[in-house]
């Protein structure tokens, strides 16, 4: 089995494979002194990137016009890093890196910083509220202590109104003011508990038929 020693090793083995034989190959590789390109893909807050593509282009000078031809490509893995190799000596590689445009927010599910848990998200907490409070997605509290109908009518008249359904069932004295502020309280909202105990409370103006 031989070799060109001008080019990377590659072991070129003559005969044909027949079927229900077994060939034993015993090769001596040569000493490789090629080289590996190695990296790490990381954000703008210094964080590694995973799933990253990375590509390995071999760009070679025909008539002086730069000729780039494809190699490979892998992906960055959870801490970032890359590596392409072995590689050939004496030519000229280039990498290309492509990363989703998609803005990730870095959430802690246990917060030991306050304030910190979004990270590279500036948080505009009153203007989230007032989207919340305004989805009538919330009317569905209503629906649920007076029946489908009234819920879909709440929801339409806010839509209509730009209002809250906080607002409509206050106008249209649905419900007392002090019970909208707690059925429409979307922090308490986001607890089961609470929800569940606000059920609870008010099951007895609930009237569905």
């Amino acid at each position: 089995m031989e070799y060109d020693k001008n080019i990377c090793p590659v072991v070129n083995v003559d005969g044909v494979i027949e079927r229900g034989k077994q060939y034993d190959l015993d090769i001596t590789l040569p000493e490789d002194n090629r080289n590996v390109i190695y990296g790490i893909v990381r954000d703008c807050y210094k964080d590694p990137v995973k799933d990253a593509v990375v590509k390995l282009i071999e760009v070679e000078c025909k008539m002086g016009k730069d000729i780039r031809k494809p190699v490979s490509h892998t992906f960055t893995d959870d801490n970032g890093e890359f590596v392409f190799g072995p590689l050939c000596a004496n030519r000229l590689y280039e990498v290309e890196i492509w990363v989703n445009n998609v803005k990730h927010a870095k959430i802690c599910t246990e917060c030991h910083r306050q304030g910190e848990c979004l990270k590279g998200v500036e948080v505009n907490e009153e203007l989230l509220r007032s989207y919340t409070e305004k989805s009538t997605s919330l009317s569905t509290m209503v629906g649920s202590l007076f029946g489908y109908p009234t819920g879909v009518k709440i929801a339409k008249q806010a839509i209509a109104e730009d209002l809250s359904c906080k607002e409509v069932a206050i106008k249209e004295h649905v419900l007392p003011e002090d019970v909208c502020e707690e059925i429409f309280d979307v922090l308490a909202l986001t607890d089961r508990n609470k929800t569940i105990e606000l059920f609870k409370k008010y099951r007895n103006i609930r009237k569905v038929d």
